[in-house]
């Protein structure tokens, strides 16, 4: 006779059962959490499609008005950095890009004209060195150059035409 350290038996029905709801429970909870999931992308993606056309929306919205020989935009890009505004302007196609410090002047003298200007300095295209640009106060006219990884200004498209 073999001699024995506890019972060798297997799991008993109840235990069997109590196994399997507990296994159940827990597919269960995993369905629930993969729906919340799905849910949560979905509404991600709802959410992305609204920004989309609401970006398409303000993009036609964009009008522009011819200077002299540039095409300007009545609308600002918003404040960035300079790599970022000449980014922003060359983003749009076309030919849209920073002014130059020249080209900056003659829309502060035609910004009533233009429309839409905050009185604050705006990016020019022209480099003062390896770290500045040269930008422009709408607000007086003053000239002077910023660091173009450290100041963020308005930034306004021009293309020639």
């Amino acid at each position: 006779m073999l001699a024995s350290c506890g019972s060798e038996e297997g799991p008993n029905r109840e235990e069997i059962k109590e196994e399997e709801r507990i296994r159940m429970e827990v597919k269960e909870e995993l369905e629930e959490e993969k729906r919340i999931y799905e849910k949560r992308l979905e509404e991600e993606k709802r959410i992305e499609e609204e920004k989309r056309i609401e970006e398409e929306k303000r993009l036609e919205e964009r009008s522009s008005i011819k200077i002299g020989n540039l095409e300007v935009m009545t609308v600002d890009l918003g404040m960035m950095n300079w790599e970022d505004a000449k980014k922003a302007c060359a983003d749009l196609g076309d030919g849209w890009r920073l002014p130059t410090k020249d080209e900056l002047n003659i829309l502060y003298e035609n910004k009533n004209k233009i429309g839409g200007f905050a009185f604050d300095y705006y990016w020019s295209s022209t480099e003062v060195g390896d770290d500045s640009a040269w930008r422009q106060d709408f607000f007086d006219g003053f000239q002077s150059f910023g660091y173009k990884n450290y100041s963020n200004f308005y930034v306004r498209a021009v293309r020639a035409f």
